[in-house]
């Protein structure tokens, strides 16, 4: 026994715990049991001492239970809400929630009022505790301390209960049926989820409504039933969306264990669509009794009008209608009448009669949906168009329209209204008058096929008299009689008339007249009328029809003299023979008005068509006869002999060319046989080769009686078995034929040789683009043989880039209009030659059969142009960097000079190596910067010196190296770049140029090996050249490429690159008289050789240039850039001179006026007054000032005016502290020269002055 509880003594204390054994032998008889309800169960156990829960839940787990602890009610509560155990096992007494008020929770809440409650409390206070927990809604109580058999018996059972019950509810919940419980009182205690969707309410709002609220009261009396009484009954309800559904429910009482009736138990059952279903039965029953009477009415009678007023009495006497109208529209006189109708007694008739127009609208609404239901007419939008026109005069106040069709027409239609009160016409109601509207079209299409098949039965027999006059003769006169007395007598007019004319023309061929006994003479007043008839039928081609003249509104000329004539009706049908408008048929109506039917209509159509044919047929007859006349006397004036041979091979006739042919006259002719006829000299017989070959057969030969050349074409003349039973020979004489074609072969000859000597490329081709012939122009064009190119298509040897463009002007000379386009042709050694073709179509009998084609080379003139194109864009270009050359310029003038500057003042070594660096960067910049100058044709080539290669690569490499060694370690590739050459490689040159040459061939190098690899710099000298190799592993350069390497704006870097990297490298290569090539393939690498004049290594003497002047000057430096002029200021400063700055000329005009200046550097370019402005104003009133223009453009720019006098000397920028030492002293010298020279010459001129004075 398990002893768990709290003590006697202070239930506050610790739980005092003993275990005194297990009864294992107890536990052997209920394990398997107890095993299989504890497989996947969930328990949760509640108890506020940790002791008795933990002991709990191992006992437990050891029997396969899943356990959920807690140790308070307030978290019980929680726990079970979401996990929804199969059991709570819950200790009664706890601090906060008892076990009582969580039992009592759990049965309130729905969700956890299913879950089996298992209270624990100890032994002496379990009867108290028993009674509430039960009161509270507990399955089962467990006293403390508690046998292990005994909680885990109860644990199965109740674990057991659970799932049982929820199965059952899992089972009630997806049922189809409403399952329900009420309680004594009626109200409503459970329900499945089938009804909450019914009703669209929870089962927490439905719960606790009466049960009699929600089913109402049943419609047919409940049934009792013997066995446990239960009720069974029929109730009409409204569902959640409003709609009437009716439930079979059936209740069966709830007892308690006393027998006494606690509630009870229900299942309802929709059976609305039965319900719905015996409805529908019974009215269909109704309809087709109704329908079954209207179509034996159908069937019983051709008449319709019997049939339509059975319908309408039908339809309205079972819609209960107060009345229902067919009404039925006549087209032709745009009336719509009512043909049958029914109404009560008390309802005033219908109306009638409506124009068509009026119910336009209506009749489209009806037709589109087969009918129109309105409840309400009077506020129907629908009839919005006709209500107070004409349903309110009828007093309709609903009504239903349904159409009767025939096929997709419809014929008429059905109205049943309402006078009395507003009617809700059902699905029934319109379906039942659809039907009744059906079976009506169909006594319609019964009447129309009876009278459709006396119709065709009188036009048959009209058109069989008609045919066989046709056919038993074809004169005219008896033809055109016949008809008109058939068809006036067929359709009992008064009078037909028939007039024929020539064709296209109005001559009167013929004229017959039909008319009854009594009908008076035709007045002359008709014969005007036929004219304007004519007129108007000769343009329409349509018949006029005339119906009740006498009540026709219209008063058109036609319509005004019919009535003088006294018609009452009338037709006039054009007579069509091969499309040719060929006479009038008019028939009138006399005696009284009439409307013409359809089937009228159709016969006079059908006795026109065949009148037509007979005319064709009289006509065609007397063509005929006309034309073997013509033919007999067309065969004896034909040029060609013809001969035609019978059965027996003799001649049955023969023409007079073929009699001239023998020497002879036809009638002599006749009857010879085929062999002494046309014989050759060979002695064979052509005929009788066709009769034993049974073929045609063509032969050129001379005939034995002369010697003039026939051809003879024998063509056999077949029976319907493939026997010879003739044969036609036709002689043609080709002496002439022979004589021009002579003549032809000479003028051909003629013309190939003109076309074969001209320059212009000459080729035709056929409708496909496939060459034909060409002349030798056209070969050299291409350059290919003939056989290479006949029969080829000419795209094939068009550039790829132009074939589309020639494939539209191909298509477009086909489709007849000449053309000129600029193609490229491809010639077989691989070169492109450009031409201006124009194109011709070639047309055989007015039909299109090739192109003719002339090709004027244009590639020299192409060349040509695109070498001035190109020499255009190179001026541009060259005036490009002529002003960035200026710009540049005076940049690297204030760099250079400060740095020169710098290196006066520090010592440093580091410092002063970085300060090399710029200033040999700065120095190659200025030399790149004269470069573009000599390109731009604005400064003057250098003059070159004697340099180190090996020495000069190294401070390519040097240059290059954060390129291919920084930056690439950066991205993680590696360049190896290695140097091989020796010390004593010496060549003449400009050290930065050849310097950019070899930084632009590395860097070439370096891009074209993206992904690292080697550059090998080899050099050599061989006999008198320097020979230096940049081998790299690249990507290559391809084929196409290559040849266009050293080309001016040619790239193969994309945006990236500019095209003039190499072009300028080629060009600074040529000024140093030397050769560079390039060898390449793609995926293996690019070798680039340079080739260069050899020097002495022994360096040539070098003039000393001139150190600082020690002797301090007074300088002006006049400049508008601050950075160039600050800068310049500083180095002369720096050079123990006095300097003043000034910042344009009108500044320098002013310094000028306030002291003395040696010497005056002033820029060339300045804003107002240039440098030469400036000269020209200091030479003029101080021309003992030395002048040195500073410029940006070179040192040409002396070169550039014809006052290069008024300046002392010129230094370009950028400048070093040896060249402005230089040109100092150079102007100090030349003023010095001039002054004295002055002064020599003012003591002379004094002397002179002196003499002459003593003198």
């Amino acid at each position: 026994m398990i002893a768990i509880g709290r003590s006697s003594c202070d239930e506050a204390n610790a739980i005092a715990f003993t275990e005194t054994g297990f009864e294992l032998t107890c536990r052997s008889n209920s394990h398997g049991f107890m095993n299989d309800q504890a497989c996947r169960a969930t328990v949760l156990i509640v108890n506020d001492e940790p002791e008795t829960l933990e002991v709990l839940t191992v006992l437990l787990q050891n029997e396969g239970y899943r356990t959920i602890g807690a140790i308070s009610g307030e978290e019980a509560l929680q726990r079970a809400r979401e996990v929804n155990p199969d059991l709570v096992i819950s200790d009664v007494v706890m601090p906060g929630m008892d076990g009582i008020e969580l039992c009592r929770r759990l049965k309130e809440d729905v969700h956890t009022s299913s879950i089996p409650v298992l209270l624990a409390s100890a032994r002496h206070s379990a009867s108290e505790a028993g009674v509430k927990g039960l009161e509270a809604g507990a399955d089962d109580f467990l006293e403390m301390p508690f046998r292990l058999q005994e909680l885990l018996i109860k644990t199965a059972r109740l674990v057991e209960r659970s799932r049982v019950e929820r199965h059952y509810r899992d089972l009630v919940e997806q049922a189809a049926d409403i399952i329900f419980t009420e309680d004594r009182h009626g109200r409503l205690t459970s329900i499945n989820r089938a009804g909450t969707l019914l009703f669209g309410r929870s089962t927490a709002e439905l719960i606790g409504t009466p049960t009699e609220r929600l089913f109402g009261t049943p419609q047919e009396a409940p049934q009792a039933e013997q066995r446990e009484r239960s009720e069974r009954g029929v109730h009409r309800i409204i569902d959640a969306n409003q709609s009437i559904r009716y439930l079979e429910v059936i209740t069966t009482p709830i007892h308690d264990s006393r027998g006494e009736v606690i509630g009870k138990r229900g299942i309802a059952r929709d059976i609305t669509e039965r319900k719905l279903l015996e409805k529908h039965l019974a009215r269909q029953l109704e309809r087709e009794a109704v329908i079954g009477r209207i179509t034996r009415a159908v069937h019983q009678s051709l008449d319709p009008a019997e049939v339509f007023r059975a319908a309408v009495m039908e339809l309205g006497q079972i819609l209960e209608a107060d009345r229902c109208v067919l009404f039925i529209p006549d087209e032709e006189s745009g009336i719509v009448r009512a043909v049958a109708e029914y109404s009560v007694d008390c309802v005033a008739p219908p109306i009638r009669e409506y124009k068509l127009e009026d119910l336009e609208e209506l009749r489209r609404q009806i037709k589109a949906a087969g009918f129109l239901a309105s409840d309400d007419a009077a506020n129907d939008p629908r009839l919005s168009s006709i209500y107070e026109r004409f349903l309110l005069k009828s007093g309709i106040r609903s009504v239903l329209y349904a159409a009767i069709k025939v096929g997709e027409d419809m014929h008429g239609a059905f109205a049943i209204s309402t006078v009395r009160c507003v009617r809700r016409w059902s699905e029934m109601d319109i379906a039942l008058a659809c039907a009744v509207a059906e079976q009506t079209g169909l006594a319609i299409r019964q009447a129309q096929l009876y009278q459709q098949a006396n119709a065709a039965s009188m036009r048959e027999a009209l058109i069989n008299r008609l045919g066989q006059t046709i056919r038993a003769s074809l004169d005219l006169p008896e033809i055109l009689h016949t008809a008109t007395h058939e068809l006036g007598r067929a359709l009992g007019v008064s009078r037909v008339h028939l007039s024929l004319y020539e064709t296209n023309s109005e001559k009167l061929l013929h004229e017959y007249t039909y008319a009854t006994d009594g009908t008076s003479a035709r007045p002359e007043s008709e014969g005007h009328l036929v004219e304007s008839i004519r007129r108007r039928l000769k343009v329409e081609l349509q018949p006029l029809i005339f119906d009740e003249l006498r009540t026709d509104g219209e008063r058109d000329e036609a319509c005004q003299i019919l009535t003088e004539c006294g018609a009452r009706a009338a037709i006039f049908y054009p007579l069509i023979i091969q499309e040719n408008f060929r006479g009038i048929l008019s028939i009138y109506q006399l005696d009284r008005a009439r409307r013409w039917s359809k089937d009228e209509l159709t016969l006079i159509e059908a006795v026109t068509a065949q009148l037509s044919t007979g005319i064709a047929h009289a006509e065609t007859f007397g063509m005929v006869a006309h034309a073997k006349r013509e033919w007999e006397v067309t065969f004896d004036a034909m040029s060609d002999g013809i001969f035609i041979f019978d059965a027996q091979k003799r001649l049955a006739r023969v023409n007079r060319a073929g009699a001239a042919l023998e020497d002879s006259w036809p009638h002599l002719l006749i009857g010879r046989r085929c062999c002494d006829v046309l014989r050759s000299a060979d002695q064979t017989c052509l005929v009788e080769r066709t009769f034993h070959e049974k073929r045609r057969i063509v032969q050129e030969y001379i005939l034995e009686s002369s010697v003039r050349p026939l051809l003879v074409i024998a063509e056999p003349l077949l029976d319907e078995h493939g026997q010879v039973n003739g044969v036609i020979c036709t002689a043609r004489d080709l002496t002439e034929l022979r004589e021009a074609q002579a003549t032809a072969r000479q003028q051909q000859a003629l013309l190939l040789s003109v076309l074969q000597t001209s320059r212009e490329a000459i080729y035709a081709t056929d409708a496909e683009g496939r060459v034909q012939w060409g002349n030798r122009a056209v070969f050299e064009l291409i350059g290919r043989t003939g056989d290479e190119l006949i029969g080829r298509h000419i795209g094939d040897f068009i550039h790829e880039d132009d074939r589309e463009l020639v494939r539209r002007c191909i298509q477009k000379t086909l489709d007849g209009q000449s053309q000129s386009y600029e193609a490229r042709y491809c010639s077989a050694d691989g070169s492109v030659r450009s031409a201006l073709v124009t194109c011709t179509p070639l047309r055989v009998d007015e039909q299109i059969t090739g192109i003719l084609c002339f090709a004027h080379d244009i590639t020299e003139q192409k060349q040509q142009r695109e070498r001035l194109a190109q020499a255009e864009k190179l001026r541009a270009l060259g005036q490009l960097a002529f002003g960035v050359a200026h710009d540049f310029n005076n940049a690297l003038a204030a760099i250079l000079g400060r740095t020169q500057l710098m290196r006066r003042y520090i010592d440093d070594p580091k410092l002063l190596q970085s300060l090399d660096v710029i200033q040999t960067a700065a120095e190659d910049a200025a030399a790149i910067t004269r470069r573009i100058q000599t390109f731009a044709r604005q400064s003057p080539l250098e003059r070159f010196e004697r340099l180190d290669v090996a020495l000069l690569v190294l401070d390519a490499i040097e240059i290059t190296r954060t390129q291919w060694e920084d930056e690439a370690h950066a991205r993680g590739v590696n360049y190896d770049v290695k140097m091989q050459m020796p010390n004593d490689l010496f060549v003449a040159g400009n050290a930065s140029e050849l310097r950019e040459v070899f930084v632009n061939l590395i860097i070439n190098a370096i891009h074209a090996m993206p992904n690292g690899g080697r550059l090998a710099i080899s050099g050599e000298r061989r006999d008198n050249q320097i020979v230096l190799q940049f081998s790299d592993e690249g990507i290559g350069i391809p084929a196409d490429s290559l040849e266009r390497i050293f080309e001016p704006f040619y790239t193969t870097k994309g945006v990236h690159g500019t095209g003039l990297g190499l072009f300028v490298s080629y060009g600074i290569i040529e000024r140093h008289r030397g050769l560079i090539e390039v060898e390449s393939e793609v995926g293996r690498g690019t070798t680039f050789t340079i080739k260069l004049p050899a020097t002495c290594a022994t360096a040539p003497k070098r003039r000393k240039r001139r150190r600082e002047m020690t002797e301090s000057l007074c300088i002006l430096v006049a400049d508008d850039d601050p950075a160039v002029r600050e800068t310049l200021a500083d180095m002369l400063t720096a050079m123990n001179h006095r300097v003043v700055e000034v910042d344009g000329g009108h500044a320098a005009f002013a310094a000028l006026a306030t002291q003395p200046f040696d010497l005056v550097f002033t820029d060339l370019s300045m804003p107002e007054i240039d440098g030469w402005q400036l000269a020209r104003t200091i030479r003029r009133h101080q021309p003992e000032i030395g002048i040195i223009l500073v410029t940006g453009y070179g040192y040409d720019a002396l070169a550039q005016t014809e006052e290069r006098n008024l300046v002392d000397g010129v230094i370009a920028k950028p400048f070093n502290f040896d060249e402005l030492a230089e040109i100092i002293a150079q102007t100090i010298e030349r003023r010095n020269a001039i002054l004295a020279s002055f002064d020599d010459r003012l003591t002379g001129e004094v002397e002179t002055a002196l003499d002459h004075t003593s003198n």
